[in-house]
């Protein structure tokens, strides 16, 4: 018996170059990278992921370094099928469909074949290593139908977990979707099933006693006999990380010239992926009412977007882009020549840059029209600053940030309304909001959530 932990998610925290007949591994960060860095060196695990950009001849070389050098396991998988894994199913289905942007899915019964594929490529994986003991962590969307094609595939001691990082959505949203059944069915493969909110646990139960499987309490299903537990456990970040970087000297400095370079004027803040999930549109014309409707208000505020790229090989994110340039544009047309009302920063920024950016905006604000989580939300708070978080009442993170201003962004006029009272709010009542947020913050850690989801796993 082990007590070995196997972490499986679409991707390995990792990517890989080639320098002349070397190749260069570079670990990336996320979420679940830094929920389980805390925790690495007490446990005993293994991840397995896909990783890019390695050719036939050299993957078994790779495989190697990989494993030895960093315990994962990565799988290959070819262009064409994972572009219809990938692209088509994963991004182009289930994305929208789990936010509730049914009308945007393109449902193909031919990316569904290449994505049943995939998945039965990273079971063979998993199952090529299995041992009595282990317990197997499963992550998000791209893997629904995972956990049960690894149950059917052994008759080992073993656990599965699985844990799904964006929303689940009411049963209305789903009827008809052609193959909902085998998506649950699939994660009922697991001993445990987490979410980030209870709402999104309620949703997936009440699907999955419609998809035949029986309920027997509000946090436990039974499916042939075997019972599966539910949970809600908010993912976290590392609060230190952005504390500590927004108090170095140089991140105070760009903090400064970022002011300076605005004008000193109050900032109002968005970060975000380019994702029509995000709302982003919605708060740039939210603050172009603030504009037109208080004119006292207008000469003294900028509003600056940080949109990162995202899927650009997705025909609806490349358009999105396009429109937040036209947006923005069509904005700043109606001031002064001399003045800039709206910043659209279609890049990525650093580390520095983005606390800078977080410490010294007046206002930051989060309008997601459905969100998982919303860990800008979290590491806008964890910075040092004053600003006051406008918090969408969409995204998961509005259950754990109960002290931001909450706003509802499909009404335009009301987010415009709530820029101008966070904009007004007095000194004493935006630090009594960041103290009890930041105690939030710095509780629910990601290493938190990650030793929770674990420690239920051991426990069952």
């Amino acid at each position: 018996m082990t007590d070995r932990i196997i972490v499986v998610s679409n991707r390995l925290p990792l990517k890989v170059s080639k320098n002349d007949s070397e190749y260069i591994y570079t670990k990336t960060s996320g979420g679940l990278v830094t929920g389980l860095s805390g925790a690495q060196d007490s446990l005993n695990f293994t991840w397995i992921g896909s990783l890019e950009g390695v050719p036939d001849e050299d993957q078994l070389k790779v495989k190697n370094d990989c494993i030895s050098k960093y315990k994962y396991n990565p799988i290959f998988i070819k262009d064409d099928l994972y572009d219809k894994y990938y692209n088509n199913l994963c991004n182009g289905v289930l994305w929208p469909l789990l936010h509730s942007f049914n009308d945007l899915t393109q449902f193909s019964i031919e990316d569904y074949i290449a994505y049943k594929q995939v998945n039965v490529q990273f079971a063979n994986e998993v199952l090529s290593i299995l041992q009595d003991g282990d317990i197997i962590w499963v992550h998000d969307y791209h893997l629904m139908i995972l956990p049960e094609l690894i149950r059917q595939g052994t008759d080992k001691s073993i656990k599965i977990g699985y844990f799904l990082h964006i929303p689940f959505p009411s049963y209305d949203i789903l009827k008809g979707f052609p193959i909902l059944y085998p998506l649950i069915n699939g994660v009922l493969g697991s001993d445990l099933v987490a979410f980030h909110t209870f709402e999104y646990l309620s949703n997936f139960k009440n699907s999955s006693e419609i998809c035949e499987s029986e309920n027997i309490s509000k946090m436990t299903v039974i499916k042939n006999t075997r019972s599966i537990k539910l949970e809600a456990l908010p993912i976290g970040i590392s609060p230190e990380l952005f504390k500590n970087e927004s108090l170095k000297e140089e991140t105070i400095k760009r903090a400064q010239e970022i002011k300076k370079q605005l004008g000193n004027k109050k900032i109002v803040l968005g970060i975000d992926r380019v994702d029509y999930i995000k709302g982003i549109p919605h708060r740039i014309k939210a603050f172009n009412k603030l504009l037109q409707d208080n004119k006292d208000v207008s000469e003294g505020v900028v509003f600056c977007q940080v949109g990162v790229p995202s899927r650009t090989d997705v025909k609806v994110y490349a358009a999105l882009s396009s429109v937040l340039c036209k947006l923005s544009g069509s904005v700043n047309s109606t001031g002064s020549i001399e003045d800039t009302s709206v910043y659209f920063i279609n890049n990525s920024v650093t580390f520095s840059e983005l606390c800078a950016l977080y410490s010294v905006s007046d206002v930051c604000v989060v309008s997601s029209l459905r969100d998982g989580m919303n860990l800008v939300a979290l590491e806008f708070i964890a910075c040092t600053g004053t600003g006051v978080l406008i918090m969408s009442e969409y995204a998961g993170a509005a259950g754990m940030l109960t002290e931001s201003v909450y706003s509802n962004p499909w009404d335009i006029k009301e987010l415009s309304r709530m820029y101008k009272v966070s904009l007004g709010m007095s000194d004493r009542e935006r630090r009594e909001k960041r103290e009890g947020m930041q105690k939030v913050v710095f509780k629910f850690t990601a290493e938190h959530w990650a030793n929770r989801n674990i420690s239920l796993l051991r426990d069952m």
